[in-house]
């Protein structure tokens, strides 16, 4: 067999990468696939959707809603993994399994929200306050446990800052006060002891102890009574009646709960179609119903008895048909139903002498036809009607009669020629493949063959 060669391009499968995605097809074990707006492309395995593969020009970064962990092992040295989550981006230095080794990628916002940023400034070593950065911070720091307001004793200050001993000597230069606090007045300078207090709005109280040192500390709100929210003698509450209960002891400190019982009515527990209620919605007496308590109903208040129960028995119009002795509607319901028989007689007399109803058919032997009863008795020859044959039966073919085997000898052609080999052959060579109706879908050596593999 000689060599044929053709001019052939190759066209591999091809799409956009959205529509790769959106028809997401299974490619044939080995069969490429490109996306021709990224210039990527994947290889298929016979199982995998298209984006259930991976592109084969190179790993592509793995996208997740997480950060990695050392099990994530089963990728190449030098993968970026983006975690969509935490805005962070990492490089993988070791990919041994179960013991991969990440670094995140730090990004100039990353240093900057460290304060890294304002302390790689050139100007921050000229800045006199030194406010940038780390410094601003630690600044703000110092002064943080500081209070908004303070207390001055003489020559002494108290901000919270720092600790500072006040005495009872030193009560009596107490000149500055801020709002949030009130001084007692029931000492004296040489007294030891005393509280300063605070007022509703406050939070904070200064106290005095005996040996002359002064604590701060939370205080509760001022003006309330130590018994105020107690009853100075205890009561006990009853109930009585349809409903019984008596409650604990109760002064007020705290919430009681009182146990209720309902008095019996007499009637055991159970459960009752008729009821008889009192006055107060008590049930005194329960009851199943009788026959007597359902009153008498017409047929139009029962809406799921249907059309039937409203019609007499009988064969009227309108009538529901009963049943009779012997288990059959009437005849005048329903006719007789006659099936059809087919008996084969070999004469006349046979015929009048069968046991038919009208329909059944009846085929003579002795004359080879065939008669259809109209009508009953099937003893009256008349009754019976002849089933006429066809008049358009074929009795020969090409003039040839009996079992008939036609060969081309018994046909004339005419102008119209049958197949055989020799005349196949002369037209084929005769003949151009041009000519021929498919002509477009024959390849031939003067054609470029183009592999197409189609979109996507």
């Amino acid at each position: 067999m000689a060599n044929t060669t053709l001019n052939v391009k190759i066209q591999i499968r091809n799409d956009v990468a959205n529509t790769w995605k959106t028809t997401n097809p299974v490619l044939l074990k080995g069969e490429m696939g490109i996306e021709t707006d990224t210039r990527k492309f994947k290889f298929g395995d016979g199982v995998s959707t298209w984006t259930g593969l991976d592109y084969a020009s190179a790993q592509a970064a793995v996208v997740m809603n997480k950060a990695p962990t050392p099990t994530d092992s089963g990728y190449d040295v030098g993968v970026i993994w983006i975690d969509t989550a935490g805005n962070k981006a990492y490089v993988l230095f070791d990919n041994t399994s179960n013991n991969a080794v990440w670094k995140q990628m730090v990004t100039p916002d990353d240093l900057s929200n460290l304060g890294a940023g304002d302390m790689l400034k050139s100007q921050f070593a000229n800045n006199p306050k030194a406010e940038q950065g780390y410094v601003n911070a630690a600044i703000v720091a110092d002064t943080a446990n500081a209070t908004k307001a303070a207390l001055t004793a003489g020559d002494k200050t108290f901000n919270g800052s720092e600790a500072v001993e006040i005495t009872a000597g030193d009560l009596g230069a107490l000149t500055s006060v801020p709002a949030e606090y009130v001084k007692n007045t029931d000492y004296g300078t040489t007294e030891k002891g005393g509280v300063v207090k605070s007022v509703a709005k406050g939070t904070d109280t200064v106290t005095i102890k005996p040996d002359g040192t002064m604590s701060i500390g939370k205080a509760s709100t001022a003006g309330t009574a130590d018994t105020a929210a107690a009853l100075q003698t205890g009561r006990t509450i009853s109930l009585s009646g349809d409903a019984t209960g008596t409650s604990p002891a109760f002064d007020g400190s705290q919430n009681i709960t009182v146990p209720v019982v309902l008095a019996n009515s007499g009637v055991v527990a159970g459960t009752f179609t008729k009821v008889t209620v009192n006055a107060k919605g008590l049930v005194t007496k329960g009851e199943a119903l009788v026959a007597s308590d359902i009153p008498s109903l017409t047929l139009s208040k029962i809406t799921d008895a249907g059309t039937a129960a409203a019609a007499d028995t009988g064969i009227a119009e309108g009538n529901v048909p009963v049943l009779g002795a012997g288990g059959k509607l009437d005849e005048a319901v329903i006719p007789a139903i006659a099936i059809t028989d087919t008996f084969v007689v070999d004469s006349q007399e046979t015929m009048l002498g069968l046991e038919a109803q009208k329909g059944d058919v009846a085929v003579r032997t002795d004359i080879n036809k065939t008669f259809i009863l109209k009508q009953a008795p099937a003893s009256v020859l008349g009754n019976w009607v002849e089933l006429e044959t066809p008049t358009d039966a074929v009795t020969s073919v090409n003039g040839l009669t009996g079992a008939v085997v036609l060969t081309t000898s018994n046909v004339s052609e005419g102008s119209n020629l049958y197949f055989t080999t020799a005349r196949a052959n002369e037209n084929w060579i005769t003949h151009a493949s041009t000519e021929l109706t498919d002509s477009n879908t024959l390849l031939r050596t003067t054609d470029t063959f183009i592999l197409n593999g189609e979109n996507a």
